[in-house]
C-alpha cells in the first residue's frame, strides 16, 4: 500500500498586491528535504482526485467535469463569511489544453459531512497561442539537512514554487508577477514508508493570463535503503516538468445545486478504496 504526503501553501483565492511574497522571487532553489511532509492524504477535497464522488458526478451530469487535465488542485472545506451568514467553502481547479476550471462549492457551516453542496463552476477558455512546454530539469537546491535538522538558511520552511528548479520559478514570476488567483501543491508518495514520487503542481493566474505547472520525479527506492536515504536520493532527483502559458477568454460560469440528500453512486465504492490505510499517503502542510 502507498502513502502520500502533501505541502501545501495557501488556497485558491484572490490576493492583493500587498499579500505578494518577495520571497517567493526567483533564486537559489530550497530543498524537498528542508520541508517536512507531514499531512495525511485522507480527507475529502484534499486533492482533486479526492473530490467527493457526488460533486465529480454532478459536475459530469452538467457537462462541466474537465476530461483530461494537466495539473489540477483542490482545498478542504473552511468557514469564512458569506452573504452574512457563515458557511463552509471548499475549491478546486483544473487546467486543461483549452481551458481553466474553477469549481467553488458552499454550504452552511455545521452540518453533517453528507448535506448537499451549491456548485459555481466558472470556465475560462483559451484564446491565441497556447504555449506547452515538456522537459527535465535538474534538482538545483543548495541547502539540505544535515545531521537529519534543515539547515539554517534564515528563511521560514520553503513553499511549493521554491523547490522548483530555478528556471521554473523565473518563468513562473516573469509570466504572471501579480497573480489574482493562485495556489500550489506538493504531494509525496511513499511505498513502505519509504518515499518514492514526488508531484507538484502551480496555478497563477490573471483574469486575462495564466500559468501552469506540473512537475514529477520519482525512484525506485532500494529494498535496504534506510528513509533518510531515500529522501536524499529523491531530493536530487530531476524534475520533468509541464508549463502551459495561455491567455483567458470571458468566464463561462455554471450555478448547480445538488440533491438532498445526495444520491446513491456507484462511484462512491471508488471512494471507499481510498480510505485510510496503514500506509496512507501524507501531504506538507
Amino acid at each position: 500500500m502507498s502513502a502520500l504526503q502533501r505541502r501545501r501553501r495557501d488556497a485558491l483565492r484572490r490576493r492583493t498586491d500587498s499579500e505578494i511574497d518577495p520571497s517567493r522571487e526567483p533564486g537559489e532553489s530550497a530543498s524537498t528535504l528542508d520541508v517536512t511532509f507531514e499531512t495525511d492524504v485522507v480527507s475529502d477535497w484534499e486533492t482533486w482526485e479526492r473530490i467527493p464522488a457526488d460533486v465529480l458526478f454532478a459536475l459530469e451530469q452538467a457537462d462541466c467535469e474537465p476530461f483530461e487535465h494537466i495539473v489540477a488542485g483542490a482545498n478542504a472545506p473552511t468557514a469564512v463569511q458569506r452573504d452574512g451568514r457563515r458557511v463552509e467553502l471548499a475549491e478546486a481547479w483544473a487546467v486543461e489544453d483549452d481551458a481553466l476550471t474553477l469549481v467553488e462549492a458552499v454550504r452552511p457551516a455545521g452540518v453533517s459531512a453528507d448535506s448537499p453542496w451549491q456548485l459555481m463552476v466558472r470556465r475560462f477558455p483559451f484564446v491565441g497561442e497556447v504555449r506547452d512546454r515538456v522537459g527535465t530539469l535538474p534538482a538545483d537546491a543548495e541547502h539540505t539537512r544535515v545531521d537529519g535538522r534543515p539547515e539554517d538558511t534564515g528563511l521560514s520552511s520553503p513553499g511549493v514554487l521554491a523547490v522548483l528548479p530555478q528556471p521554473v520559478r523565473r518563468q513562473v514570476h516573469d509570466t504572471v508577477r501579480k497573480p489574482a488567483y493562485q495556489d500550489e501543491f506538493l504531494l509525496q508518495h511513499s511505498k513502505k514508508g519509504k518515499p518514492w514520487k514526488q508531484e507538484a503542481g502551480v496555478l497563477r493566474a490573471t483574469d486575462r493570463m495564466l500559468i501552469a505547472i506540473r512537475a514529477c520525479r520519482e525512484v525506485e527506492p532500494h529494498r535496504r535503503s534506510t528513509v533518510r536515504h531515500a529522501e536524499s536520493v529523491l531530493a536530487t532527483t530531476p524534475w520533468r516538468v509541464q508549463a502551459l502559458t495561455a491567455q483567458l477568454g470571458p468566464a463561462q460560469t455554471v450555478h448547480l445545486s445538488m440533491p438532498d440528500p445526495p444520491l446513491p453512486l456507484a462511484g462512491q465504492e471508488r471512494r471507499a478504496a481510498l480510505l485510510p490505510a496503514s500506509d496512507q499517503p501524507r501531504r506538507l502542510g
